[in-house]
């Protein structure tokens, strides 16, 4: 089997695993527990669980194993958890507790970079990706939160988190090439073409699990538009593409198997979703987080994932104006 067949392979089979295993896991609970906070934090433990055993236990060996795979996997694991710790926290009354495990993890993030990312520069990027993760947190920390129900909120944030990005990568001198910055190996418009229909997929999706307010820029359809065309569509999904698919996917794909590193970037994107207070907007973020970094890798190239998640934000809240009109 061809290395593009064994990644396909290994991505489908572990994502539908997860999926199937929440579903038999999520269910009883809904039933049992019902749709409260304690459902919350029970469906994205067991998301968690599955999510990791499944990604860093199934199909071990093969192509792309590297040497070091077994002790990033039980890094990447421990930071799998604390995460977890850190986005339920934020997303709870203790919020404040959160917001100083995101700070200790931004700091704690490069020194472990230094130290167990002394031989291998690619693992030592995939660390420090993870601190800009938590960076995308503490910056919200000097904001009042009267700040956050404002409409520029969002420009304003991911503004900061994309120059954090472009200064990262230009003081490590990251190529962009290397972070799939790059036409790929197939026509860009072929790649557009599918991250569309991904992203009209992912949008139709995630409006029936969010059922989401309109964005509050004005009520004429031409406003709402073009702000989510720029902010959900462009900033949005440019930042976390880079972050997430670019950053952090590709320099794990160099010490771990291609469907291992999709598998763990998808589950950190999905836990970083938690904010939501919807366990299946976490799965769901889990999936197109797997659709997305296998366009990337397929096509080496990060036209079709930024297409998909820019286009997949826009028809969400598109669907969302007209369903209020």
């Amino acid at each position: 089997m061809s290395r593009s067949n064994l990644v396909l392979r290994n991505t489908a089979y572990s994502c539908l695993a997860v999926f199937l295993i929440f579903a038999v896991a999520y269910v009883p609970m809904l039933l049992k527990i019902g749709y409260n906070y304690d459902l919350q934090v029970a469906s994205n433990v067991v998301f968690m669980v599955v999510g990791l055993s499944v990604t860093f236990g199934l199909f071990r060996g093969g192509v792309g194993e590297s040497k070091v795979a077994g002790r990033v996997r039980i890094v990447f694991g421990l930071l799998v958890l604390f995460v977890f710790l850190e986005e339920v926290l934020l997303n709870s009354m203790l919020a404040f507790y959160g917001l100083a495990l995101a700070m200790v993890g931004l700091v704690l993030m490069p020194v472990l970079a230094v130290s167990l990312g002394r031989e291998n520069g690619w693992l030592r990027t995939a660390l420090e990706a993870v601190a800009l993760i938590f960076a995308t947190r503490v910056v919200l920390s000097p904001f009042p939160a009267d700040f956050f129900n404002l409409s520029f909120f969002l420009p304003v944030i991911y503004t900061l988190i994309l120059v954090s990005l472009v200064l990262y990568m230009t003081y490590r001198g990251i190529l962009s090439r290397d972070v799939r910055i790059s036409k790929g190996n197939s026509k860009m418009g072929t790649q557009m073409f599918y991250g569309l229909c991904a992203g009209a997929f992912v949008g139709v999706v995630e409006f029936f699990v969010l059922r989401p307010q309109p964005i509050p820029v004005g009520g004429d359809f031409i406003r709402v538009f073009v702000y989510s065309l720029i902010v959900m569509g462009v900033m949005v999904s440019v930042a976390e593409e880079l972050l997430f698919r670019g950053l952090l996917q590709s320099s794990l794909e160099r010490v771990m198997p291609a469907w291992q590193a999709i598998g763990f970037s998808s589950i950190m994107f999905g836990l970083m979703h938690i904010g939501w207070m919807n366990p299946l907007e976490v799965l769901l973020a889990y999936g197109a987080g797997v659709l997305f970094g296998y366009m990337a890798t397929s096509t080496d190239s990060l036209i079709a994932p930024v297409t998909a998640h820019a286009f997949g934000n826009v028809f969400l809240y598109v669907i969302a104006f007209f369903a209020h009109a």
